[in-house]
């Protein structure tokens, strides 16, 4: 008896000796249908686990969802990827949960044993609720940190900024981790590995939705595409296209990875129903769509893709699209309103100057392009920033910046009729205290007086080496 006891003993003090388990890769999201319902009464979580070979209920892992210290949803996970290593991809989504609440959520990294790791994630405002009001963060072309080469100095205090913003939603608008570029890590999925590892100050606690860049296509989508959940949409060979609702804000997700091209018509066609949509549903406020390349750019790296201009800008306009947001060209750029022209002629548009590019309302007729890059990874090419191409800015110019990495932190009021948009910024990696590159606000109502303070239309064509001025009215 004496012995056993002791061999008991001796077990408790292993087990409690044992290192705590950590789980990796980590990251929430919504899936299903994207729409406001599902956004604000559920989430999905994905989460490394032990890899296991047998496919009975008994052998799979579970993920908690708690809301206080005792009201818990207990959810069985599904294999989502098998993984190449000892571990496999697993997923759970949690169902009626309740609008505006952060979840305590824990995960199994094996059979009966749970992470150590405890995140904190919040699901959204209801469609409904008096108070719609919630933040958000735009972050794109940030790279693996550490890089040999110094060109991604700054990613780690990037994610620190992101992190301490506390958003509800980050949106990752491509150009991930350069693997192409990279050359530590034996395998794309070990690069994914170590993007998602990275991410973990802001996806311990903020919703993570994708749009993917040049270099993921580079790379390989279909490995990108098993590590995320995103809603149903179209997805072909040049990404993922789909959206869903945050309270009255419809975010659009738009495949647009190829430098110089556009999207297949198969892409063009549901993109316009997915605007078509929005326009129609009195519940909706605002439209965004965000995507990587982007059609208005005059920095050295990446120039306007005029492709996707002649065929996105007409649909912006027919829409109302107030607000797009892009990456890729490593520099920041916020447009002025601008719309497809009524001439008939390939890629005449008009530009809206205003007095006041501080304030815009119900009265502003025209799409803002604000570009945000890089999120800490500088230009492979210039080995810099992506400094701009001319002097003088171009006509559609309202405002921009190239000294510094660039984030996106946007709020959406409690009434849900304003955003007030905020563009960050981060020298170097020395750069401890971020700085307020630009500020804007849109609301709905006429609180600006833009119409009076409204100066000309500006008719343009646009050529690939700038932009040829035709009209002033």
């Amino acid at each position: 008896q004496m012995e056993t006891n002791r061999n008991l003993l001796w077990a408790m003090v292993a087990f409690l000796a044992a290192p705590a388990l950590s789980s990796t890769q980590f990251h929430a999201s919504w899936s299903h249908t994207g729409d406001a319902k599902v956004t604000s009464e559920s989430l999905t979580v994905v989460w490394d686990g032990v890899k296991h070979h047998h496919h009975h209920r008994s052998h799979r892992l579970e993920a908690r969802f708690c809301e206080g210290e005792h009201e818990c949803h207990l959810v069985q996970g599904r294999l989502k990827h098998k993984g190449t290593g000892q571990k496999s991809l697993w997923m759970a989504t949690a169902k009626n949960l309740k609008p505006s609440t952060t979840y305590r959520i824990e995960v199994m990294e094996d059979i009966e044993k749970w992470s150590s790791d405890i995140f904190n994630v919040r699901t959204a405002p209801a469609q409904t609720s008096h108070d719609q009001s919630f933040q958000f963060v735009f972050v794109g072309d940030l790279g693996l940190m550490n890089r040999a080469d110094g060109l991604s100095n700054s990613t780690e205090r990037v994610i620190s900024l992101v992190s301490s913003l506390d958003p509800l939603l980050v949106l990752l608008g491509g150009d991930f981790a350069y693997s192409d570029t990279d050359s530590r890590y034996s395998s794309v999925e070990q690069s994914i590995d170590m993007f998602f590892e990275q991410m973990k100050p802001f996806a311990s606690k903020s919703v993570l939705m994708p749009t993917y860049g040049n270099h993921e296509r580079y790379e390989g989508l279909k490995f990108w595409k098993k590590r995320f959940v995103v809603p149903h949409g179209v997805s072909e060979d040049t990404g993922s296209f789909y959206s869903f609702t945050v309270s009255s804000v419809r975010f659009i997700s738009i495949a647009a990875p190829k430098c110089n091209k556009g999207l297949d018509q198969i892409g063009l066609k549901w993109v316009e129903t997915e605007l078509k949509a929005a326009a129609n549903d009195p519940d909706i406020k605002w439209t965004i769509p965000f995507f990587h390349v982007a059609p208005f750019a005059n920095g050295h790296s990446h120039p306007s893709n005029m492709v996707l201009r002649q065929q996105l800008l007409g649909l912006f306009t027919n829409y109302g699209v107030r607000i797009v947001l892009n990456a890729h060209d490593q520099n920041y750029e916020r447009t002025h309103p601008v719309l497809a022209s009524k001439n008939k002629r390939e890629n005449f548009y008009t530009v809206e100057h205003s007095e006041n590019i501080k304030c815009y309302d119900s009265a502003t007729k025209g799409t803002i392009f604000v570009k945000a890059s890089p999120g800490g990874k500088l230009s492979n090419q210039h080995k810099d920033f992506s400094h701009f191409r001319d002097e003088i800015p171009e006509a559609y110019t309202a405002f921009r910046e190239d000294g510094h990495h660039h984030i996106l932190n946007v709020k959406v009021s409690k009434d849900g009729n304003e955003l007030h948009v905020q563009c960050l910024g981060i020298k170097d990696e020395h750069d401890d205290i971020p700085t307020i590159i630009d500020d804007f606000h849109y609301r709905l109502g006429n609180e600006c007086n833009y119409k009076k303070n409204r100066a000309d239309r500006v008719l343009l064509k646009a050529k690939q080496n700038g932009e040829q001025l035709v009209l002033i009215n």
